[in-house]
């Protein structure tokens, strides 16, 4: 087994070493003058729209595909700042060099060039006698490796100071800017559990912009925006018949399962929950399925064959079910944690659950 790892590292490192050869011959190649070499830079961000959206597909090799192609642009910028620097141009090279540095960092696991990231964007603000198009983009470009850079570290409690208003100015000044709807977006994300109402102009900017996937996903996040700052009221008859009323739960961490016995995932998943259920519900967590199927015998004799004790909430409407519908659910298995106020914590808790659920309760009560 180790001989295999050792091949196989000496295979990736001798590839790293021939893209990195390609990169730098592809660079002298469009060198000769600095027309040529912005009009290589052009078409790699020409080429660049179909490489990303097949990289969606999570595939891996379409993965490195797309990094491959955004470090040899940064190569290719990279040259142009250094040598064309009289260039008028140079402005929006440095501000594509920007939006990509966090991106190709964080494909090749490397550590981003931080002190000369910022001195990058410390230049583009100070730049004065910008274009108003060029300055819509140079700043587009900082917002964007802005939000990059701080997902991918490990501070997301705490934004670089002024992002908020940043994105603010940059959505007031430039709306139909295509990455307008998925910075307000962030933007609401970001704010939705410290400033409703900020949150709430965020998201209804999102929603009402011309991207159909964006303006769902905003529409989603204004149904539960309330409820990260009010109980999330919810009361009904569960399939067995008893009767489940949130405000009951008052104290306990409760996990909303929204699930189908006819989803795979939720199925793979489901022994995980009843573990979870076994280990914290004596410490004060309670589980509250709500179960998108349409045949209640199947729901019932999963249930019993499953040994899962947690009442289910049923109407069966399928993906109409009306709680689906009230919380904007569009693809399950979706896991929400509401904390001991009742207030909604997380929505998409799937991944972190376990660890998230012993977090808070080991955190004191409130009195």
């Amino acid at each position: 087994m180790s001989r295999t790892i050792h091949v196989s590292h000496c295979r990736k490192f001798v590839g790293i070493l021939s893209f990195l050869l390609w990169a730098v011959l592809s660079v002298m190649t469009y060198a000769a003058s600095p027309n040529e070499a912005w009009r290589a830079i052009e078409k790699l961000k020409k080429d660049y729209a179909p490489i990303e959206q097949q990289a969606r597909s999570n595939n891996r090799e379409n993965a490195e595909s797309k990094i491959n192609h955004l470090a040899l642009m940064q190569q290719h910028l990279e040259y142009f700042i250094r040598q064309h620097s009289a260039d008028a141009r140079t402005l929006r090279a440095r501000a594509w060099w920007v939006e990509i540095a966090p991106q190709v960092a964080q494909g090749l696991n490397v550590k981003l060039d931080e002190e000369r990231w910022n001195e990058e964007i410390v230049t583009l603000e100070a730049a004065t006698g910008v274009p108003p198009t060029v300055k819509g983009e140079i700043e587009a470009a900082i917002v964007s490796a802005r939000l990059r850079a701080w997902t991918w570290s490990n501070e997301k409690q705490t934004p670089p100071e002024g992002l908020y208003e940043r994105i603010e100015r940059f959505l007031a000044m430039h709306r139909n800017d295509e990455r307008a709807p998925s910075f307000a977006f962030f933007l609401g994300a970001m704010l939705q559990q410290s400033d409703e109402s900020r949150a709430t102009r965020a998201y209804k900017f999102a929603a009402s912009a011309g991207n159909p996937q964006m303006a769902a996903k905003a529409e989603t996040a204004l149904a539960v925006l309330p409820y990260y700052h009010r109980p999330l009221d919810l009361v009904f008859t569960a399939v067995d018949g008893r009767q489940v009323n949130l405000a009951s739960y008052r104290g306990k961490v409760v996990v909303l399962d929204f699930w189908a016995t006819w989803c795979g995932p939720c199925v793979d998943d489901m022994p995980k929950m009843i573990a979870l259920h076994r280990d914290f519900q004596a410490r004060g967590m309670e589980i509250i399925g709500i179960s998108l199927d349409q045949n209640r015998k199947k729901l019932e004799d999963y249930v019993a064959k499953n040994g899962i004790s947690w009442p289910h909430y049923f109407d069966g409407l399928g993906w109409d079910t009306k709680l689906s519908r009230r919380f904007g659910i569009s693809s399950i298995p979706a896991v929400w944690v509401i904390g001991r106020d009742g207030k909604v914590i997380e929505t998409d808790a799937r991944r972190n659950l376990r660890k998230l659920v012993a977090e808070l309760l080991a955190t004191p009560r409130k009195a």
